[in-house]
């Protein structure tokens, strides 16, 4: 049986908080942060690495994202696998759209389209699904914080 619980921070593959600041790219920061993870779980140095959501913000309007209109995580994965993706420090966050710089992209990929061979969308409800994905490392999840439960929030935990 899986365990009921896994914490991926305490074992070194969860990247710091950020701030995508007043741009709708909540899509590209909760894919580079499944990204990240498993980078470093595959790769592990001890020093996780950061991947640019700038670039998935600038560059996956193909696949079907919107910049900072907002876009889809299973969009930013098609597009990591066709393009590769860089670090953040070589194609930093700006938090507006800006036209995609393709001779970064292709010289400062450090994530190769060959490095990710797949992704797979796990329904919420399927609880038995979503362990078996947690045990291979962090996942990459949507809210949809539209919500009246989130706009009227005042304490407490929400379930």
């Amino acid at each position: 049986p899986l365990p009921d619980e896994i914490d991926w921070s305490h074992l070194g593959a969860v990247s710091r908080v950020k701030n995508q600041q007043s741009c709708g790219s909540c899509w590209a920061f909760s894919a580079t942060g499944a990204l990240e993870g498993r980078y470093e779980i595959a790769n592990p140095k001890h020093e996780l690495v950061e991947f640019s959501e700038q670039q998935l913000v600038d560059c996956s309007s193909e696949e079907g994202n919107m910049g900072c209109n907002g876009g889809l995580m299973d969009n930013a994965f098609a597009y990591v696998m066709q393009h590769g993706l860089c670090t953040e420090e070589d194609y930093a966050y700006e938090a507006i759209d800006e036209p995609c710089r393709n001779s970064t992209v292709k010289e400062k990929a450090r994530l190769h389209p060959h490095d990710v061979t797949g992704f797979v969308d796990v329904h919420s409800k399927d609880g038995e699904a979503m362990k078996e994905a947690l045990q291979s490392g962090p996942v990459s999840v949507a809210i949809e914080a539209d919500m009246p439960d989130f706009q009227f929030y005042h304490e407490g935990v929400l379930t």
